[in-house]
């Protein structure tokens, strides 16, 4: 498809968080159900805005050891003014396709619809997944991921199509924010000793945020929000801390809640008085990285760089619910959500044809029971 015709479809649909997504679940499905088994819908709740789940060659009931292909629809909001062009109209120059979302990730879904008369003779069960809402909460994978479950529905291997410059990715950090309320006792400013200061159990809570980043491995520490206090002249009674916790481990992640509640806890005890609670205000699952054979072959046979994913994803949801996920896309992420974004045209094509042959090589060895974690 030398012309591109898929891609310059994708990227003239406005797919950001709005309240529907209509229009692109409508092309996708127009694309894919001319040669797939069976396509399902499921909606994400509190908006009208649906997720695809799209069985390629067959149908979405008790399937082991499938190969699941994993992108997000939707894109960030444009700042059309920063465009040299129309962000949603592709413009092809210098061997260059720009576009919003071109890599991050439409190009992946062309990819895909480009590759479906092949991928349709994998042996291998081969399931599309197609969320909304990537850019915001992750609504959409947590639909996907419960509506496999009650299918029974379990991969064998997870390809995500981030953009990682042909780099196989097996593992990316997760994102749990936390916000810590803190109550003491107000007093006018002249008597402080007749209170207790929020706001120095808050700085001391951000200090030991500060302490404990990087001394856990793969595990990183930020505060982004700190609140407390009305006037000069009193004494704060309440403050608020807001951070959160990046981490490539889900045991990682539970040591950090142990040692930050340990400390709220003394904290409590240090300022006799003072209420100190802790709530989860946001979870992303991380993908871990999980040793696999057969995917180390892969990579080895095709010359394959093996790295860690930067960004905020959807693999680790998808490899709880069995087997082997990782990230393979076209582009650089160091592009996505700015202004100008494009994907190399060269790129795309061989892109297409490797993505294919992993997906082929994959399959080989699910038939064969080669592979091993």
């Amino acid at each position: 498809m030398n012309d591109l015709i898929t891609i310059k479809d994708l990227v003239g649909i406005k797919s950001f968080c709005e309240e529907e997504n209509r229009e692109i679940v409508e092309y996708l499905i127009s694309k894919f159900e001319k040669s797939c088994k069976q396509i399902i819908k499921i909606k994400a709740p509190i908006t009208e805005k649906n997720n695809l789940i799209i069985g390629v060659n067959t149908l979405l009931k008790n399937l082991d050891n499938a190969i699941i292909l994993n992108g997000h629809m939707d894109t960030v909001v444009a700042n059309e003014e920063e465009y040299l062009t129309s962000p949603y109209e592709a413009r092809i120059e210098g061997g260059k396709v720009y576009g919003l979302g071109i890599i991050d990730m439409k190009c992946f879904f062309a990819s895909i619809i480009d590759n479906l008369d092949s991928l349709a003779k994998i042996k291998s069960p081969l399931v599309v997944c197609i969320t909304c809402d990537e850019e915001t909460c992750f609504r959409g994978v947590n639909e996907i991921c419960n509506e496999l479950r009650k299918r029974n529905i379990t991969p064998r291997y997870t390809i995500v199509g981030e953009p990682t410059i042909f780099k196989i990715c097996t593992c990316s950090k997760g994102d749990d924010e936390f916000v810590v309320e803190i109550l003491g006792k107000g007093c006018h400013s002249s008597c402080p000793g007749n209170g207790i200061n929020a706001n120095y159990i808050a700085a001391k809570l951000i200090s030991y945020i500060e302490k404990l980043n990087k001394k856990i491995d793969g595990t990183t520490l930020s505060c982004g929000i700190m609140n407390g206090g009305n006037k000069g002249n009193i004494v704060p009674d309440q403050a608020s801390v807001t951070f959160d916790v990046r981490s490539n481990s889900h045991k990682n992640l539970n040591k950090v809640k142990r040692l930050i509640n340990q400390k709220l806890q003394s904290l409590e005890n240090e300022y006799e008085g003072s209420k100190i609670s802790i709530r989860e205000n946001f979870t992303l699952t991380p993908l871990e990285d999980i040793e696999d054979v057969g995917l180390d072959r892969i990579i080895k046979k095709y010359n394959l760089e093996k790295g860690e994913f930067i960004g905020g994803c959807e693999a680790g949801y998808f490899q709880g619910l069995g087997g082997k996920a990782f990230l393979f896309g076209n582009g650089d992420l160091a592009l996505a959500h700015k202004p100008n974004e494009y994907m190399i045209v060269e790129d795309y094509f061989k892109y297409n044809e490797l993505l294919l042959e992993i997906i082929t090589e994959l399959d080989k060895l699910i038939l064969g029971g080669n592979y091993g974690i």
